[in-house]
C-alpha cells in the first residue's frame, strides 16, 4: 500500500512538473487584466447609460398637466404623491422609473407632433440642497431665440439657448397655430404665411432655487418679436409664451397707367396683394427721389410734373411683418420705377419708394461727392437724360481714407456701374435722380513699440488710424507680455478698414521686450582679514544673483549667498549676472582693506561702501551713487573733522586713504548741462554773475564792494525775470526763468532811512503813476516816451538814477531810482536829422503795386511803402492793370488734349494705364497687383510676372541620426533626410566627399545607405556624416563599434553569407545542439521599443516554452520510469 501511494504521488508530481508554471501564471495574470478591462468598460458604459437616462428623463403626466393649469393654482394630490415617490425611491427603482417615463413621454410626443425634435438644451435640474438651506432666488432668466426671418421649420422654434442653464431645465416646447394663442391646434408643419405662439415650459429644483414674480426678471433676445408673456407657476415651474408673426418676403402693388390719372393724385393707386393682415398707406411728393414735404393724397394731379410715392406697409397688431431683407427684386409694380426699399427698425415698417417721371423726355439730376461726372464728350454734367452713358471719376479723398467702391446715397435711384471697384467707371443714367458717393475704407496702420522689461505686463503692438487708435479698428492678439523676449502679434481689421498697403489680410508683427539695465550692487561692504598676512577677507551682503572677480583678473566667479570669503586684501569688482529679464549690471568696486590692530568707522554718504571699519592708512575705492535727473557728479567733500586724502576728488570712482580717526565723506552733485539747450542773458549790474544760462539754473551772484560811505541795500530784479533767494544779502543765488534778465545791486548811505523823492519825466510818462511821481530809493520804475517817430534817447537832466535798463537808447525803459529828486527826459532828434518821405509814381512787380519814398537819401525805403495792393484787370484777357498801368504777359491756353490709353504699364508693385501721347504724362487706374495667393506669380489684372523668392529649406535627419554600426555585423547603415532627391548632390564622411560606390541614395525623401564594405574601412569611434544638397546640407554623428562577439573555429571556416539586405534588429536565439549545454554568452533577444509593449505576453511564453524544451528528454524518461513502477505495482496486487 505504501509503495502504491508513493508511486501515484510521484507520477502526479511529474505530470504537474511538465506544465510550465510561469506560463500558467502569466496566462492567469493576462486573464485577470482582460477581465479587469472588461469590468472597466462595463463601468464606463453604465455611467454613460445613467447619464443618458438622466438626459432623457421627462416629468410624468402629473407635472405636464400642472404646466397647463391656471397661474398660481395649487398642484393636485397626484403630483404631490409623485414628488414623494421620486425622493424616496431607491437608485435602481429610480432609474427604472425614469426609463419607463422617458418611453411614455416619447410615445405621447410622437402622437401629438409630426416633426419631433428634442430642445436644444436638455439637462436635469441640479441636485437639491439640504432642506434646511434657504433656496436661492433666480434674479434673471434670459432666452435667446431665433428671429422669425431664420425660421424654416417647426424644429427651429425649439433650437434655443437660455440662462441660467445650470439652475433651470427646459422640459417642453409646444407650438400653437395663431398669434397670441395657447389653445387650439398644435402646429406640426411651419408655414411662413401663418403666425404662431410658442410655449416654453421650464422646471427647476424647488429645494435649491426659487422664482418670484416681483424679483425675477425674464428677458427675450430675438429680433422682430413684439409680444410675449411669462407665468411663474406654483412650485417649480416657469412658462414663457412667445408670439411669432407671419412673414411675407414678396410684395405686389398695382397703379393705373399715367394717362388714366385724373383729379386727385391718389387716383393713381389701385391696391396690393398682401391681404387683410397688413395695413398699407401712401405718401405723395412733388419731384423725383423725394422723401420730404408730403403734398397729401388730395393734391390735384399735374401731368407736367414728376412725382414720388412712398408705400408704407405694416402688419396689423404685430401679427405679421414684411421681411426686413426685402429688396427691389422682391417687389413687383406695374407702373413707375422703384428707387429704394427700406426697413424701419423702430416701427417694424417696410417702405417702398417709387418714381413717376412725366411722360416727355426729361433730364434728371446727377451729382457725385469727391468725384467728377462727365458725358461721352468729357464735359462735366449735372443733369442727364435716361439712357445716357456717363463717366464718374474719383477726385481727392479725405486724408486717412482709401477708395473701396462706388455707391449711391439713400435718396438716390440705383445705378449699375460697369466696374464698381474702379476709380474711373461708367454707368447708364436711369429714370430718376442719382447721387453718387465713393464708399471708403478707413486706412489703418499697425506699429510696434520698443519696450524694456519693467516687471509689469506691457503692450508692444498698437493699431491706429487718422483719428487715433482703439478696438474699433480691429483686433490684436499676442500684443501683450511681461517677460523680456521676442513675440509675434497678430492684427485683424474690422469691417470698413484697410491697411495702408492696400490689403486687408491679417498681419503678423514681430516685437520685443528688451532686457532691462540695472544699477550695480550697492550697499555691500568689504571686511579686512582677521590678522596680518591672512587671506580670509570678506565681501558682505552678497546674493547668488551676483558674481565677482579681483581687479586685474579676467575670470568671474559666482557669489554665494550672504558673503564671499577667503579673500586677500585688494579691490574686487561685483556685478549682477545676466538673466532672462536683466542685462548684466555695471561692476561696483569694493575693497577688502588691509589688516590693522585698531579700526575706525568710515561713512560714505551718497556712495559705496555705505560704512566700513578701516585701520589707519588704509586705502579703499569709493563710488558715487548715480545722480538724480538733471544732475551730475561734482566732487567728494569730507566733513571738517575727517582726515582723508583723495586720489581725484572730481572723479565719481576714486581711491581714498584714511589717515586716522572716524571719517565722513559725501558725494556732491551739480546741475547738468544739457547739450544744445537754449541759454539766456543774465545781466548782473554792480556785481558778478553775468553770463548765459539755461532755464532753471542756479547761479551765484555777488555784489560789488559798496562805495565809500555807503552799504549794500538790496538786489532789484527788473520785471521779475529771475528769482533771487535772498535780496538782502550781497552774496546769494538766483534761479533763471528762461528769459533775458537784469538784476541790480543797490546801495544806500550808511545808517540812512528811505524817504520819498520826486521823479519828473519830460516828454514821457510813468507806468502806473502820476507824473511827477513819488518814489523811494532803489525802486524799479518803468518809463514810456511820448516821442516815437523821432525818439533819440533818455537823458537825466537833474538828480540821478542807479541804472537805465536795458539802455538809454531804448524807447521804453526801466530805471532804478536814487536817493534824490530826479528829472529825466525823452529827447527827440534835431530837425535837421528828421527825414520826410516824398512819394511819386507807382512802383510795381508781377503781382502788386505800391508807393515808396522817392528821396534817394531816404534810409528807410521799406518803412516808407504805402498803398500796396494786387493788380486789377477787367478779365482774364485784359493785360493792363487798371490802377498802376502795369502790363502783364498772357500765355495762350494750351489746346485741349484727348488722352488715349493703351496696354497696361507696370512695375514691381503697381499697374496703370498711361496716355500714349509722348508729350502727355496722364496716368489712370493705378492699383497694386492682384494675385490669387502667395505662390501665384502672375497678376490677374495686367499679367505682370513677379519673381517669387526661393523658399529656404532647413534640412534635417528624419531617421538614423546619432546611430551606431558594429563591425562584422554584416549590415548596412541607413539614414533618412527630409530633402528632395532632385537636389541631392553627395555624401560627406568626416567632412570629405565620398564616392557614390560607397553608398546608395534613393527618394523618399532622401534615403542614404552606407554600404557595409565601406563601413568596415572606418576606424572604431565617432564619425560625422553630411548629406549635401544644392542649397544646403545637414550633418549628424554615427559611431562605429568594435565586434566583441568571439568567433568559433567553425564560424571562421564558414564562407561569407552576407547580403546587402537589411537584417532584423533582433535576431532569434539559436538553440544549442543536442547534448550540449547552452552557452552562457549567447546574446538574449532585445525587442524594439515598439514591439516590446505589444509582444510582452508572447515573449514571456516563448522564453518559457524554450526553457521547457531544454529538459524535455529528462522529463520523458522520468515519466516512463514512473509509469513502469505504477504498472508493476498494480500487477503485483492482482497476483496477490
Amino acid at each position: 500500500m505504501m509503495k502504491r501511494c508513493i508511486s501515484v504521488g510521484l507520477a502526479l508530481s511529474m505530470l504537474l512538473s511538465l506544465t510550465p508554471i510561469m506560463a500558467i501564471h502569466a496566462d492567469e495574470v493576462d486573464a485577470q487584466k482582460d477581465a479587469t478591462q472588461v469590468e472597466e468598460v462595463q463601468s464606463d458604459e453604465d455611467i454613460v447609460m445613467q447619464d443618458k437616462q438622466e438626459e432623457e428623463f421627462e416629468p410624468d403626466e402629473g407635472v405636464a398637466m400642472q404646466a397647463e393649469q391656471v397661474e398660481e393654482v395649487e398642484p393636485d394630490e397626484g403630483v404631490a404623491m409623485q414628488d414623494e415617490q421620486v425622493e424616496e425611491a431607491k437608485p435602481d427603482e429610480s432609474v427604472a422609473m425614469q426609463d419607463e417615463q422617458a418611453e411614455e413621454a416619447e410615445s405621447d410626443e410622437d402622437a401629438v407632433m409630426e416633426e419631433t425634435v428634442k430642445p436644444a438644451v436638455r439637462m436635469l435640474a441640479p441636485a437639491a440642497v439640504s432642506p434646511a438651506a434657504s433656496p436661492e432666488k433666480i434674479k434673471e432668466i434670459e432666452l435667446n431665440l431665433k428671429p422669425v426671418t431664420e425660421i424654416t421649420n417647426i424644429n427651429d422654434f425649439k433650437s434655443i439657448t437660455y440662462s441660467p442653464s445650470d439652475k433651470m431645465t427646459l422640459k417642453e416646447v409646444i407650438v400653437y397655430e395663431g398669434y397670441d394663442k395657447v389653445t387650439g391646434p398644435i402646429a406640426s408643419v411651419y408655414n411662413s404665411d401663418k403666425a404662431y405662439t410658442v410655449m416654453y415650459n421650464f422646471e427647476y429644483d424647488k429645494n435649491a432655487y426659487s422664482l418670484d414674480s416681483s424679483y425675477s426678471k425674464v428677458k427675450i433676445n430675438s429680433k422682430y418679436i413684439q409680444d410675449w408673456n411669462c407665468k411663474f407657476r406654483w412650485g417649480c415651474a416657469l412658462q414663457v409664451c412667445v408670439s411669432y408673426p407671419s412673414l411675407k418676403d414678396t410684395v405686389g402693388v398695382t397703379f393705373k397707367p399715367r394717362d388714366q390719372w385724373s383729379g386727385k393724385i391718389s387716383s393713381m393707386y389701385v391696391g396690393h396683394n398682401l391681404g387683410a393682415a397688413y395695413d398699407v398707406w401712401l405718401n405723395y411728393y412733388n419731384g423725383l427721389n423725394q422723401i420730404d414735404k408730403n403734398i397729401g393724397s388730395d393734391a390735384a394731379y399735374d401731368p407736367t410734373k414728376d412725382y414720388s410715392v412712398c408705400i408704407t406697409i405694416a402688419g396689423k397688431d404685430h401679427a405679421a411683418i414684411i421681411s426686413p431683407d426685402l429688396t427691389k427684386d422682391d417687389v413687383k409694380i406695374n407702373q413707375g420705377t422703384i428707387w429704394k426699399v427700406a426697413w424701419d427698425d423702430d416701427n417694424s415698417y417696410t417702405k417702398i419708394y417709387v418714381n413717376f417721371p412725366r411722360e416727355e423726355a426729361s433730364e434728371y439730376t446727377v451729382k457725385a461727392k469727391n468725384a467728377e461726372i462727365t458725358n461721352e464728350a468729357g464735359e462735366p454734367v449735372s443733369k442727364a437724360k435716361a439712357g445716357t452713358v456717363l463717366t464718374v471719376k474719383l477726385k481727392d479723398l479725405e486724408k486717412g481714407y482709401a477708395f473701396e467702391k462706388w455707391a449711391v446715397d439713400d435718396n438716390s435711384t440705383d445705378v449699375e456701374f460697369q466696374n464698381v471697384k474702379s476709380t474711373t467707371t461708367t454707368f447708364v443714367m436711369p429714370k430718376g435722380e442719382v447721387y453718387i458717393s465713393p464708399a471708403t475704407l478707413r486706412i489703418a496702420n499697425v506699429y510696434s513699440k520698443k519696450l524694456t522689461y519693467n516687471g509689469e505686463e506691457q503692450t508692444g503692438v498698437y493699431l491706429h488710424d487718422v483719428y487715433g487708435g482703439g478696438s474699433s479698428i480691429g483686433t490684436l492678439t499676442g500684443h501683450k507680455a511681461t517677460e523680456a523676449g521676442t513675440y509675434t502679434a497678430r492684427a485683424s481689421l474690422n469691417k470698413g478698414y484697410i491697411w495702408s498697403d492696400g490689403t486687408t489680410e491679417d498681419k503678423n508683427i514681430v516685437w520685443t521686450i528688451d532686457k532691462a539695465d540695472r544699477d550695480g550692487p550697492r550697499q555691500l561692504a568689504g571686511a579686512m582679514p582677521t590678522k596680518e598676512g591672512a587671506h580670509d577677507g570678506r565681501i558682505l551682503a552678497t546674493t547668488t544673483e551676483m558674481e565677482y572677480r579681483k581687479v586685474g583678473t579676467t575670470t568671474w566667479k559666482d557669489c554665494p549667498d550672504e558673503e564671499v570669503t577667503g579673500l586677500s586684501p585688494g579691490d574686487y569688482e561685483v556685478r549682477y549676472k545676466d538673466t532672462k529679464s536683466y542685462n548684466r549690471s555695471i561692476a561696483i568696486i569694493y575693497t577688502v582693506p588691509i589688516w590693522g590692530p585698531k579700526t575706525w568707522i568710515t561713512w560714505i554718504e551718497n556712495g559705496t561702501p555705505d560704512g566700513i571699519q578701516l585701520p589707519k592708512n588704509a586705502t579703499i575705492t569709493i563710488t558715487a551713487n548715480p545722480p538724480e535727473k538733471g544732475k551730475e557728479f561734482d566732487k567728494w567733500v569730507p566733513n571738517a573733522s575727517s582726515n582723508v586724502k583723495f586720489e581725484d576728488e572730481k572723479s565719481e570712482v576714486t581711491k581714498m586713504t584714511v589717515l586716522g580717526g572716524n571719517v565722513t565723506v559725501r558725494a556732491t552733485y551739480k546741475d547738468k548741462e544739457t547739450p544744445g539747450a537754449l541759454k539766456y542773458d543774465l545781466n548782473v549790474i554792480n556785481g558778478q554773475g553775468t553770463g548765459k544760462y539755461a532755464i532753471n539754473k542756479t547761479v551765484e551772484i555777488t555784489a560789488n564792494p559798496a562805495p565809500e560811505g555807503k552799504e549794500f541795500d538790496k538786489w532789484v530784479v527788473v520785471e521779475d525775470t529771475v528769482a533771487v533767494a535772498d535780496i538782502t544779502k550781497p552774496k546769494t543765488t538766483l534761479t533763471t526763468k528762461g528769459v533775458d534778465a537784469w538784476v541790480v545791486a543797490t546801495y544806500k548811505d550808511i545808517g540812512s532811512v528811505a524817504v520819498d523823492h520826486t521823479l519828473t519825466v519830460v516828454n514821457g510818462s510813468i507806468y502806473s503813476s502820476s507824473n511827477p511821481g513819488k518814489f523811494k530809493r532803489n525802486e524799479e520804475v518803468t518809463l514810456y516816451s511820448k516821442e516815437i517817430k523821432n525818439f533819440d534817447k533818455w537823458v537825466v537832466t537833474s538828480g540821478s538814477v542807479v541804472a537805465i535798463l536795458p539802455n538809454e537808447n531804448t524807447l521804453n525803459v526801466t530805471i532804478i531810482t536814487s536817493d534824490e529828486d530826479t528829472t529825466i527826459e525823452a529827447t527827440r532828434k534835431s530837425d535837421a536829422s528828421v527825414h520826410t518821405h516824398t512819394y511819386g509814381a507807382w512802383s510795381n512787380d508781377d503781382a502788386d503795386h505800391w508807393h515808396e519814398c522817392t528821396d534817394a537819401a531816404c534810409t528807410d525805403k521799406a518803412g516808407s511803402i504805402k498803398d500796396k495792393a494786387v493788380h486789377v484787370y477787367d478779365n482774364d484777357a485784359d493785360t493792363t492793370c487798371n490802377i498802376c498801368g502795369y502790363v502783364r504777359t498772357i500765355t495762350p491756353p494750351t489746346p485741349s488734349h484727348t488722352h488715349t490709353y493703351g496696354a497696361w504699364v507696370s512695375d514691381d508693385t503697381n499697374h496703370w494705364h498711361e496716355c500714349t501721347d509722348a508729350s502727355c504724362s496722364s496716368i489712370k487706374d493705378k492699383a497694386v497687383h492682384v494675385y490669387d495667393n502667395d505662390m501665384d506669380d502672375t497678376c490677374n489684372v495686367c499679367g505682370y510676372k513677379r519673381v517669387l523668392p526661393t523658399p529656404v529649406v532647413t534640412y534635417k535627419f528624419i531617421e538614423g541620426a546619432n546611430g551606431s554600426w558594429t563591425k562584422n555585423s554584416g549590415k548596412n547603415l541607413g539614414f533618412k533626410v527630409n530633402g528632395e532627391i532632385s537636389r541631392f548632390t553627395g555624401v560627406k564622411v568626416d567632412g570629405t566627399l565620398i564616392g557614390n560606390d560607397k553608398y546608395t541614395a534613393v527618394s523618399g525623401s532622401t534615403v542614404v545607405t552606407l554600404k557595409k564594405d565601406y563601413l568596415e574601412t572606418l576606424s572604431v569611434g565617432k564619425h560625422t556624416l553630411s548629406v549635401v544638397y544644392t542649397d544646403g546640407e545637414c550633418t549628424t554623428e554615427f559611431e562605429v563599434i568594435a565586434d566583441t562577439k568571439p568567433t568559433t573555429p567553425e564560424e571562421d571556416k564558414k564562407p561569407g553569407t552576407e547580403t546587402e539586405k537589411p537584417k532584423p534588429d533582433v535576431e532569434k536565439p539559436t538553440l544549442p545542439e543536442e547534448g550540449k549545454k547552452p552557452s552562457t554568452e549567447t546574446e538574449k533577444p532585445v525587442p524594439s521599443k515598439v514591439d516590446k509593449k505589444a509582444n510582452v505576453k508572447s515573449e514571456k511564453k516563448k522564453s518559457l516554452n524554450t526553457a521547457y524544451s531544454y529538459n524535455m528528454g529528462q522529463w520523458m524518461a522520468l515519466l516512463l520510469m514512473s509509469g513502469v513502477v505504477l504498472v508493476l505495482t498494480v500487477f503485483k496486487k492482482k497476483r496477490n
